[in-house]
């Protein structure tokens, strides 16, 4: 299993609780790796992004 991450060049400053994005995170992570367990192998890499739109900072998995 690869994790690819590709964080945003401009710096996000937002107002969330550490724990609560970090379980988010972790759980979308998980949630990744317990997909891949149910088949055989997976030539494709997990992707976390972060990415700036306008006055919000998305991150995707």
């Amino acid at each position: 299993m690869i994790l690819d991450i590709h964080l945003s060049q401009q710096q996000l400053l937002v107002m969330v609780d550490p724990v609560e994005i970090e379980q988010v995170i972790f759980n979308r992570i998980q949630n990744a790796l317990d997909k891949l367990d149910t088949e055989k192998e997976s030539p494709y890499p997990i992707e976390l992004s972060t990415i700036r739109v306008g006055n919000q900072a998305i991150v995707w998995l």
